[in-house]
C-alpha cells in the first residue's frame, strides 16, 4: 500500500425476504506525513444514505486486526464481497467470506424488469 493510496474492500449482504439491503466499504490508506494508518468504514441500507467513521492506526499490524475484527463479524451478519482492490491488507478472514462478484444482489433486485 504506497503512500495516498486507497485500498478497499466493499460488501454486501442481501436477503430478499427479510427486506434487507446493506452494503459495507473498509477503506484504508496510508497519511506519508503523520505515517498514520486510517480505515474508513462506510455502511447502509443499498441505495440510500449511509454513515461513515475514520478509525486511525500507528502501526499496519492494529490496522490488520481491526480489518480482521469486522470482516469475521460481517460474516456473521451474511455479508459477502463485491469488490476489492488488489493492494487491500490481506487477513485470514478475507478467505472465509464468500465472493459475491460484482454488484450481486442489486441486480436481482430489477430482474423482473428486464
Amino acid at each position: 500500500m504506497g503512500a495516498g493510496h486507497n485500498e478497499y474492500i466493499t460488501l454486501q449482504s442481501v436477503d430478499l425476504p427479510a427486506n434487507r439491503y446493506r452494503i459495507y466499504r473498509i477503506t484504508v490508506n496510508l497519511d506519508a506525513s503523520d505515517k498514520i494508518y486510517l480505515a474508513k468504514c462506510s455502511w447502509g441500507r443499498v441505495g440510500g444514505f449511509g454513515q461513515s467513521k475514520d478509525f486511525p492506526f500507528q502501526e499496519r499490524g492494529e490496522l490488520v486486526r481491526f480489518i480482521q475484527s469486522l470482516l469475521l463479524k460481517r460474516k456473521r451478519n451474511g455479508y459477502g464481497i463485491i469488490e476489492r482492490s488488489g493492494g487491500f491488507p490481506s487477513c485470514s478472514a478475507l478467505e472465509q467470506l464468500p465472493v459475491l462478484g460484482p454488484m450481486n444482489g442489486q441486480l436481482e433486485l430489477f430482474a423482473d424488469f428486464v
